[in-house]
């Protein structure tokens, strides 16, 4: 691996420290035999090859779609693990779980509603609830879309919707929940936690906020601004709306693992799209456009983040994470995991490229950052061009 390449490999590590919540032991699993298709007008021998290092460890049945962006052209490139081999397979357009990546959109409804003049970035959430937040803590709608709220990871009255669904903790995490913890068990953080703090409760809580404000659903305010704008087709927070098309998650071990259901949850904005490389490519693509003001705004530094570890983090938008990448660009990044998925998203504006990859690794599998590692690599190819 050359320099670059070991440059990028920190990159991952030290977003992975911060970033990734689940750690178990996993079954081990031999190196997979490498049958990837090598072809000029697929993929280059040395994307291949990181595909194939960073691929071969995971469980039989793993299967990675992965978009390649390159300004106006968009290429595919879908990977299969069968009898402990890798294989090219076209699966462009098969669903996945994109868990926290979901969160870019949530900020993309919020940027929505500030251009429109709905509200303002600065604004407390407080003045838009029907009910009083305890102790009338005050919460910004930035706060909730770059982390500095103070909120932590998740609610502290979640703990026995997680035990009574262990494969599926935020599914009966319902509005009732959300409220009885903003109004009675909401703790003020001190102003030393008004720093970056990742929490998908601050994200679920924006969500629902912007949907209280609209008198509709999470689903509905994606349809309305962002699916059916950029032609999303399969796209949806219901898994039923995308069930033949759906490829089966795996747990850390290469069992099948349930989908999450987020029908009910209060917090299906911090996490609960299911989408293809086929529809985020557009979605990405479309960060690239200089006159798409709701897109430019997620994009815009929101807070300076000097977390010690992670040297080439420069800090937050509106949801993207905002890396220092080659010719100290700025890449903007996602990722996302659940018990049986995991995703990455990363693109340069100025360059107009970008990478996704969607998996079902699961989020616990021991190998799971290799996904996050292996976009940050492949867009470093890339910029090379």
């Amino acid at each position: 691996m050359n320099l670059i390449h070991k440059k990028t490999k920190k990159i991952s590590i030290y977003i992975l420290i911060i970033f990734t919540v689940f750690g178990c032991k996993n079954a081990s699993i031999s190196s997979a035999k490498n049958g990837l298709v090598f072809n000029d007008s697929l993929r280059t021998s040395e994307q291949i090859e990181l595909i194939y290092e960073n691929a071969k460890f995971f469980p039989d049945k793993t299967q990675l779609s992965l978009a390649f962006i390159e300004k106006n052209d968009v290429s595919y490139y879908g990977v299969k693990r069968e009898s402990d081999t890798l294989f090219f397979t076209n699966n462009s357009d098969r669903v996945f779980e994109i868990g926290s990546l979901t969160k870019t959109f949530t900020s993309t409804l919020l940027a929505g509603f500030a251009i429109s003049g709905e509200i303002k970035i600065e604004e407390k959430i407080n003045d838009y609830l029907q009910f009083r937040i305890k102790d009338n803590i005050p919460i910004t709608f930035k706060e909730l879309a770059n982390h500095t709220s103070g909120l932590p990871r998740e609610p502290s009255n979640m703990f026995w919707s997680a035990i009574l669904n262990p494969d599926d903790p935020f599914k009966t995490y319902d509005e009732k929940k959300l409220k009885e913890y903003l109004m009675k068990k909401i703790i003020k953080p001190d102003d030393s936690a008004r720093r970056f703090k990742y929490s998908n409760l601050g994200a679920g809580i924006l969500g629902y906020v912007l949907c209280q404000i609209k008198r509709t659903t999470y689903e509905d305010l994606l349809n309305r601004n962002i699916f059916s704008k950029y032609k999303m087709l399969s796209s949806t927070t219901q898994i039923k709306m995308v069930k033949q098309k759906i490829v089966n998650g795996l747990d850390e071990n290469g069992n099948e693992s349930p989908n999450w259901i987020w029908d009910s949850s209060a917090l299906v904005s911090a996490g609960g799209i299911l989408s293809n490389a086929e529809d985020l490519s557009k979605f990405i693509s479309a960060q690239f456009d200089d006159t798409n003001e709701e897109l430019k705004l997620t994009q815009k530094m929101t807070f300076t983040a000097s977390l010690s570890g992670v040297k080439k983090m420069k800090g937050i938008g509106l949801g993207w994470i905002i890396l220092e990448g080659a010719d100290k660009n700025n890449w903007h990044w996602h990722n996302g995991g659940t018990y049986g998925y995991k995703a990455s998203a990363v693109f340069d504006v100025k360059e107009r490229i970008g990478i996704i990859i969607l998996s079902n690794v699961s989020a616990k599998n021991k190998y799971n950052e290799n996904i996050d590692q292996l976009s940050l690599e492949l867009l470093e190819t890339l910029c090379k061009k």
